[in-house]
């Protein structure tokens, strides 16, 4: 599996206007509100989401995940969509990856500071593998350490959530046969 890597390219936004459902959303809308974040505070608040859905934001049979969607009167969002707020989303953004994402709404800038960070986040979520009835399993949980490793981001959060997983990421692990 193919990661992106880590990212520090960052273009600020000149303008913040979406245009939603026939208006302006500006950030005078309540709805586009939200502030810049750091990728430590992006990363933190991706985690805690994961581990509080505790399911990935993925039709029943499908294989690609949405970044937002209603499923039994629940909204779900994945890694990224988390991110998005409700009165700047769009049904268009659906099966974009995270680069064309950006370039076709560039004021989701402000809320996704590092775009190679939201990628290996959004990988971490979009592979069934790492998902058990449970949410997160243990693989999903170790490539949530990998992440902060590779982009140097304090693990906290992960502990926080999974206390019994608090073992340092160690690197891929290879059965001997």
């Amino acid at each position: 599996m193919g990661l992106p890597a880590q990212s520090n390219s960052r273009k600020e936004p000149s303008k913040f206007e979406f245009a939603v459902d026939k208006r302006q959303c500006s950030t005078k809308n309540q709805d586009c509100q939200g502030e810049s974040m750091t990728p430590q505070e992006f990363f933190d608040k991706t985690v805690k989401h994961l581990h509080e859905q505790g399911q990935p934001a993925r039709p029943v049979g499908k294989k690609m995940c949405k970044y937002r969607m209603e499923t039994a009167g629940k909204i779900l969002k994945c890694a990224v969509g988390v991110h998005i707020p409700a009165g700047a989303y769009q049904p268009e953004m659906e099966n974009m990856r995270v680069v064309t994402l950006l370039q076709t709404f560039p004021s989701l800038q402000k809320f996704i500071p590092d775009q190679g960070l939201a990628e290996y986040l959004q990988l971490i979520h979009d592979a069934g593998s790492h998902w058990s009835g449970k949410g997160l399993n243990a693989d999903g949980i170790d490539r949530l350490r990998q992440c902060a490793e590779i982009y140097h981001l304090s693990p906290a959060i992960i502990d926080q959530c999974w206390p019994s997983s608090s073992i340092p990421y160690q690197g891929p692990s290879y059965v001997q046969l």
